[in-house]
């Protein structure tokens, strides 16, 4: 199945959710978030288009992954892909130059479906790289990359998605999987907490490696989003310059000017 039409079907999917079951009611122009954010996505597309000229591999020989039998290596290479997607997104919070493109997403000062499309097209152009470079390094099988590649848009959509997740059922969800209330404290405006939960599809990444933060499903929605002192939305263009103007905060919250 095609992954484009997947990711619009679940886009759709959810936002139709979050409008009629919110988990948090949020004043906002749905239609003015949608044009910016589905806007850095059509900057990105030349972008990525010319990488794409250079010419990415279809196939290649099993190699090393020939001794995992069918799903199982499926399955190990979604496991060791999520590893590294989750190392990438922390040196994008821990890396100053990366972090300054990474704040488009967190300047967000509301949190839905849309979020998880709200990326400057450089860090989109990294992204790609960086998953252009892990298939030809790690040799990936490409039907196996796809399914990765399927899995991580996918939740990007279903984790950020503000809707009303039934708690029971996210209680035992997020022992294994992200859910949109985990990564919602990856969205609050401290920085001790959107320095934590990095995790895109298994949550066991960060309590692994010391970086997940515990959660009160009930007071999840108490909590602001955005960074800091953040209390309005940046336009389409403002988005676009923003890793390029002085007043950027670091890691630690600070404005660098």
């Amino acid at each position: 199945m095609n992954r484009t039409f997947i990711f619009l079907f679940l886009f759709v999917l959810f936002f139709v959710l979050e409008t009629f079951r919110p988990y948090v009611h949020q004043k906002m122009s749905q239609f003015n978030r949608l044009t910016r954010h589905f806007g850095l996505i059509l900057i990105s597309r030349p972008l990525l288009w010319g990488v794409s000229l250079l010419g990415i591999p279809r196939s290649f020989d099993l190699g090393s992954w020939s001794f995992f039998p069918g799903w199982v290596r499926v399955i190990f290479v979604c496991l060791f892909l999520d590893l590294l997607i989750y190392f990438q997104h922390r040196l994008m919070h821990e890396v100053s130059l990366l972090w300054k493109l990474h704040q488009v997403h967190h300047q967000d000062i509301y949190f839905d479906v849309s979020t998880g499309i709200r990326f400057h097209p450089i860090e989109i152009l990294l992204s790609y790289l960086f998953k252009i470079g892990v298939l030809f390094l790690f040799q990936i099988p490409f039907s196996d990359f796809l399914i990765y590649e399927i899995l991580l848009s996918s939740f990007a959509i279903f984790t950020h998605a503000n809707w009303s997740f039934p708690p029971l059922v996210e209680k035992w969800v997020s022992k294994i999987l992200i859910t949109s209330p985990m990564h919602r404290v990856h969205h609050f405006r401290e920085p001790k907490f959107y320095h934590k939960n990095y995790g895109n599809f298994l949550s066991f990444w960060d309590r692994l490696f010391g970086t997940f933060q515990d959660y009160d499903w009930s007071d999840v929605k108490n909590h602001e989003i955005g960074l800091d002192d953040q209390r309005t939305d940046l336009t389409f263009i403002e988005l676009l310059k923003s890793p390029f103007t002085k007043n950027v905060r670091t890691q630690e919250g600070r404005v660098d000017s």
